[in-house]
Formats: C-alpha cells, structure tokens, sequence
C-alpha cells in the first residue's frame, strides 16, 4: 500500500469523524495472520465495508466503499 499524503491522512480523519456509527475489530489467527474488519452504519452484520490485513488499510477500503 503506498504511503498516504497529508491531505489523504485528513481526508480519512474527516471521514471517521463523520460516521454515525463505527466498528473496528481485529482478529488475531494461529500462525500469526491478522485481519482487520470495518464496519459502517450502511454496512449488515456479515459484510464490513472493509477488510485487510491491518487497521488502516481496513478503514482506507471502507473509506473508497462509502463514496460520499
């Protein structure tokens, strides 16, 4: 994943300050693997809007999901 520029950094600071609803959760599989998963208030319970294999990669894809 590239490096983010400071107005990109800002752009995703603006965007989870205005989310009504935000759940991150983190888990940790045998082996070492972690997996990040991102829901919004637009998201059900199955399907995060994001998912990665670290928290801000996670919040970036769920970020480009939202488009507003």
């Amino acid at each position: 994943m590239a490096k983010m520029t400071v107005t990109e950094k800002a752009d995703l600071l603006d965007w989870i300050s205005r989310q009504e609803r935000l759940r991150i959760e983190t888990w940790y599989q045998c082996g070492g693997k972690r997996t990040t998963s991102v829901w919004t208030i637009f998201d059900d319970e199955d399907t995060p809007s994001g998912k990665a294999p670290t928290t801000l990669a996670a919040l970036r894809m769920a970020r480009l999901a939202d488009g507003r």
